[in-house]
């Protein structure tokens, strides 16, 4: 992926790719008329708040990748000082699963299949995080129902765990029928 360039002065904002515009996901919900990415924000706000994340914290990059920005806080570690790695998986999911919308049509939705997550590094506590989630060139083969990603966990400059995702797009009601058979 693109080495980002650090646009905040504080060192902790988004790390947009240089020439591409970036918003939230909510905005881009808003701008792209997908409702159904709209209505999943909302029904999902408390869980991501319930990990320190908000709206703010997702930035769609303009045709490039979804990236999230947020530091662990000491209530999400499994070791002292050391992110648990459920957390990181889940942000792993939460990117590359928005970044899927985003490629997904806007009546469509996309669902994880599955994904392969490599631990580098322990991800700290207490620290920045970005991670970023794109089109992984090497396995997507123009197949319109799937989308491999490729994400990346940067801190301090590294990456320190990296994963491959496979999402399946589909339209709602095939979700809508797989859930009604969960019930």
């Amino acid at each position: 992926m693109e080495q980002p360039k650090n646009n905040s002065d504080s060192g902790d904002g988004p790390r947009t790719p240089e020439g591409h515009a970036s918003t939230t996901m909510t905005e881009f919900a808003k701008e792209t008329d997908r409702t159904f990415l709209a209505a999943y924000i909302e029904k999902t706000r408390a869980l991501y708040q319930a990990h320190g994340l908000s709206d703010e914290n997702f930035t769609y990059v303009s045709g490039k990748s979804v990236e999230i920005v947020y530091t662990p806080s000491a209530g999400q570690e499994g070791h002292e000082g050391i992110t648990h790695g459920g957390i990181v998986a889940f942000m792993i999911d939460a990117s590359a699963g928005a970044f899927a919308m985003t490629v997904a049509k806007p009546e469509e939705v996309a669902v994880t299949r599955g994904t392969d997550i490599t631990y580098n590094q322990p991800v700290l506590t207490g620290k920045p995080v970005y991670v970023r989630s794109a089109i992984s060139p090497d396995k997507n083969e123009g197949t319109k129902r799937q989308v491999f990603i490729r994400t990346e966990v940067i801190q301090d400059d590294s990456v320190v765990v990296s994963a491959e995702t496979e999402c399946m797009i589909a339209r709602p009601e095939v979700l809508a029928r797989i859930q009604a058979t969960q019930e």
